[in-house]
């Protein structure tokens, strides 16, 4: 019996022990781009099953889509409605105009565009000349001094307004001499120049309805400045039938 122990044992140990170590693997080739999309489409080709078709049998009635249903409205209104107006859709729906009339729309719009835009730029209006105006006047007015606030030229916050001197001790209130004038009743203009430029009485006039009533001999006019061209060239008008001054042209009326 030991013998035979020995035997196995020493077979045992003659067969080769087996390794848990794995074998190296080859190497995996590179797959090209070629490769891959041969690769996808064999799968693609495998996984594509065939359809499957409903027998006539089992087929559900179809329903009817919205283009069928908006055509049964249609119908249903177009026979309601006068024959008129049916005339009209269809002169709409069969006048498609081509690709050259549609230019020749466009560009007939563009030059009516044109048009417009030019109609609407305003033009100069054309000056009127003044035929009438003032000379200077022969009457001699009084020279008057300048009346002006004490101590303006001292101190930077006084303006040279007048204002009546109040002080206890104001030279200019005492009438000294080299402290300024005083207003006085002696300065007074004679009435025949008192309110009057180059000797007419001045009118301010807005419209020509304004000249009416006007004596050539004394008054003249003045043209308010508020008022535009063609008002102004009416006034003008006016003014020149009637021999009315005009005591305040501009440059290119004269």
């Amino acid at each position: 019996m030991a013998s035979e122990k020995s035997k196995l044992k020493a077979q045992a140990k003659k067969k080769p022990k087996t390794t848990t170590k794995s074998k190296k693997e080859p190497k995996r080739e590179k797959k090209t781009r070629k490769d891959k999309t041969e690769s996808k489409t064999k799968k693609q080709k495998t996984k594509a099953k065939p359809k499957k078709t409903k027998s006539a049998e089992t087929k559900k009635p179809e329903k009817p889509s919205k283009k069928q249903k908006n055509e049964d409205k249609k119908k249903k209104t177009t026979k309601s409605k006068p024959e008129s107006e049916g005339k009209k859709k269809k002169k709409t729906a069969d006048a498609v105009p081509e690709s050259g009339e549609t230019a020749q729309k466009d560009s007939e719009k563009e030059g009516e565009k044109g048009k417009e835009q030019i109609k609407k730029i305003k033009r100069p209006v054309p000056v009127e000349k003044i035929k009438y105006t003032a000379k200077p006047s022969t009457q001699d007015k009084k020279k008057t001094p300048r009346f002006r606030r004490q101590e303006h030229g001292t101190r930077k916050k006084l303006d040279d307004k007048w204002r009546r001197p109040r002080g206890i001790d104001s030279k200019q209130r005492v009438y000294k001499r080299g402290k300024g004038a005083l207003p006085a009743i002696g300065y007074k203009n004679p009435q025949k120049t008192a309110g009057r430029v180059n000797g007419y009485l001045p009118k301010l006039v807005h419209n020509p309805k304004d000249l009416e009533g006007l004596d050539p001999k004394n008054q003249a006019i003045i043209i308010a400045s508020r008022v535009g061209r063609r008002k102004r060239n009416q006034i003008i008008v006016e003014a020149n039938q009637q021999k009315i001054i005009v005591l305040n042209p501009k440059a290119k009326e004269i």
